[in-house]
């Protein structure tokens, strides 16, 4: 579990969006961590893809990498 402490006047607008939305700021704050979560571990990826320029990278590898099989 996840306790976060946010300025007021952001948990404000989390609490307006909720309402607006109908979704629960917990559900919202939850989404927006997965984003960003996800976001950060493509830019990983992608830099370690990146560290090697001359390497011949195959569809395959950069799919592995990037977390884009199912």
């Amino acid at each position: 579990m996840l306790n976060i402490s946010l300025e007021p006047e952001l948990e404000q607008r989390l609490q307006a969006l909720a309402a607006k939305s109908g979704h629960s700021t917990a559900q919202l704050a939850r989404e927006a961590i997965i984003e960003m979560v996800e976001g950060q571990e493509d830019l990983a990826a992608a830099k370690a893809v990146l560290a090697n320029p001359g390497r011949r990278w195959t569809m395959e590898e950069v799919a592995r990498e990037l977390d884009l099989e199912d």
